[in-house]
């Protein structure tokens, strides 16, 4: 009877290593966008350069164009629209950073590639972001060039709306994406005996 318990025993213990792990991570990842959140808040255009910066070499070579930097933001020569804190998205950042997180199999880990891991999703979340930035960008350019077309699609309103989609559509690619990633991480650790879960 005692042999028959110490797998239980093994398998409560394991079980409780990764909830404590799981709860540590997420709580983390919950403090840094809370942080990340108050800086977007107070922050101005100039502070997001990091964002913008990028995005905007992107857009200068789809659209073969040449921008220039002031303190309202990123302008380009031949097109109707700057690149300012509107189109940072620093929120979808946080809020692409919190999913992407969520989904990370921590557990499976020790500390130090754990904290890989989570360096990591914010490496995904930022290229992200910039990714969906470009598509928005390019998105409100077209609604712009159909100016006095129908359904008044150049409405800053509707301009609002067709962001909303945008960001919501992405979140939604990223997640599902990610999950599938992380669930064969995980499938491919636990046939494997390299990983330490400490």
């Amino acid at each position: 009877m005692r042999f028959k318990s110490i797998p239980i025993i093994l398998n409560m213990t394991m079980k409780k290593t990764m909830i404590n792990k799981t709860t540590t991570w997420f709580v983390l990842t919950l403090l840094i966008a809370i942080i990340l959140k108050i800086f977007h808040h107070r922050s101005e255009t100039g502070d997001l350069f990091f964002l913008l910066w990028p995005t905007s070499n992107f857009i200068e070579i789809v659209f073969q164009t040449q921008s220039y930097w002031n303190t309202r933001g990123f302008h380009f020569h031949e097109l109707p629209l700057q690149l300012d804190k509107y189109y940072s998205g620093g929120n979808l950042f946080i809020i692409s950073f919190i999913l992407v997180s969520a989904s990370a199999p921590y557990y499976l880990f020790n500390t130090f590639r754990a904290s890989l891991l989570f360096a990591g999703t914010l490496v995904i979340a930022y290229f992200f972001t910039i990714s969906v930035n470009v598509i928005k960008f390019t998105m409100t350019l077209c609604m712009f060039a159909l100016r006095g077309g129908p359904l008044w699609v150049d409405h800053p309103r509707v301009i609002r709306y067709e962001h909303l989609v945008i960001h919501i559509a992405s979140l939604l690619i990223i997640y599902t994406v990610m999950k599938v990633c992380f669930v064969r991480l995980k499938q491919h650790c636990l046939h494997t005996t390299t990983y330490q879960v400490k």
